[in-house]
């Protein structure tokens, strides 16, 4: 308007913005849909050696909901049944807004099933949504929900011979967790590893990078 141009200037700049809105919705969504799968081999030089070869399945930011596409969902179980792995591992924003969007991840990913279990933790979006409900509903699931806390797993060894060897699998809360979030299930390392027997190899699962040191 200042340069005596404002409608046709005005009507372009709208275009040109709602079209690079347009572009970049569609570019979003179809990111969004792109499953990424990716294999690499861990190197860890605490590794016993009976457990060298141990295959996992981490599943992570699925952010499922009614608005998920189902086919995507069922590709995304169907790469996880194709590793074949051992144990599966599901770190954090597993659902989206609700509490019920528990169920729509239960519908596909819970027959999910692995020799050494599945195990579950939170992220922040299921603090957002209502821990105490969403975990309630979780543990109707046949996984192994930790907060805070390990279990100690038993596995063959990879080397066919000696006995079976043992190893815990940990798991933390979440930064997101405060006061009414869902009481002591903000991040406490020192208590999710208590009950682990000294010189056990430790698997840790934690959603927010930030815990890592």
């Amino acid at each position: 308007l200042p340069f005596g141009a404002a409608g046709n200037s005005g009507r372009a700049v709208l275009s040109l913005g709602c079209g690079a809105f347009a572009l970049l919705f569609v570019a979003g969504y179809a990111g969004s849909r792109r499953l990424e799968t990716r294999r690499f081999v861990a190197t860890l030089p605490d590794l016993p050696a009976a457990l060298e070869g141990l295959t996992i399945a981490q599943i992570s930011d699925l952010h499922v909901g009614p608005h998920t596409s189902r086919p995507y969902l069922e590709r995304v179980a169907r790469a996880v049944r194709d590793a074949s792995p051992e144990l599966i591992a599901v770190t954090g924003d597993l659902i989206d807004d609700f509490p019920a969007d528990v169920d729509c991840y239960g519908r596909v990913f819970g027959a999910l099933a692995a020799p050494l279990g599945v195990y579950v933790i939170p992220g922040n979006h299921e603090v957002y949504a209502g821990w105490d409900e969403v975990r309630e509903r979780l543990e109707r699931l046949p996984v192994t929900v930790l907060v805070n806390r390990a279990v100690t797993v038993e596995a063959a060894s990879r080397r066919g011979n000696g006995g079976p060897v043992r190893f815990a699998v940990a798991g933390t809360g979440d930064p997101a967790f405060g006061p009414g979030t869902g009481g002591d299930a903000a991040p406490d390392i020192e208590r999710a590893l208590a009950d682990v027997p000294p010189d056990t190899f430790v698997l840790d699962l934690a959603h927010n990078p930030a815990l890592w040191p």
